[in-house]
């Protein structure tokens, strides 16, 4: 079996056990219960709706949810393969919106996939250690040094923080931004 063949099928599994993992993490996230247990079923229908159409899909794109919004980043060589994956997840019960943000390019390959994972630890290791930044109820992913956000933070300044910390990454072209506000309110009002 190649190299580029192990790989994809180590890819394919990561994206499936994510799911376990991204149930650790949502304690002490701004999610009710009942809306992370959302998020997990719609990721689960929409793996398994990649997995049942193409092996391509499961490996090239990745599915992130928070709060039912979908946003799908990774690359692909064929735009059939984006809109095949786009017209999947539209199939899914219970998806409030899809940022599309997959790339249809001949880029890529092993270096370009390494650059992308260091520059997602990178984030995660310089997020977490950011005094007023609630990392948790972020999600990222770096394509092709185009680093992807969907999530909520606090404030404006919060958000400020998020996106001076990512664009001061080395390796990263440029930033997307699917990320909300939400004000928490004092207590007792």
């Amino acid at each position: 079996m190649s190299v580029l063949a192990v790989s994809g099928l180590l890819a394919g599994c990561a994206q499936l056990l994510t799911i376990p993992v991204d149930a650790m993490t949502t304690v002490g996230e701004d999610r009710t219960l009942s809306e992370t247990k959302d998020d997990f079923r719609i990721k689960a229908s929409i793996l398994n709706a990649f997995a049942g159409e193409s092996y391509g899909l499961l490996v090239d794109i990745n599915t992130d949810v928070y709060e039912s919004e979908v946003m799908l980043t990774g690359s692909v060589k064929q735009n059939a393969d984006r809109r095949k994956a786009v017209e999947l997840v539209r199939r899914v019960d219970g998806v409030k919106k899809l940022y599309n943000e997959i790339q249809v390019t001949q880029e890529g390959g092993i270096g370009t996939t390494a650059r992308d994972i260091v520059i997602e630890l990178k984030l995660k290791v310089y997020l977490l250690g950011a005094a007023g930044v609630g990392s948790i109820n972020l999600r990222w992913r770096s394509v092709n040094g185009v680093v992807y956000y969907i999530g909520q933070v606090h404030s404006e300044e919060e958000l400020d923080k998020v996106m001076h910390i990512t664009h001061a990454v080395d390796g990263v072209k440029n930033v997307v931004s699917h990320i909300r506000i939400r004000i928490k309110l004092a207590s007792g009002s």
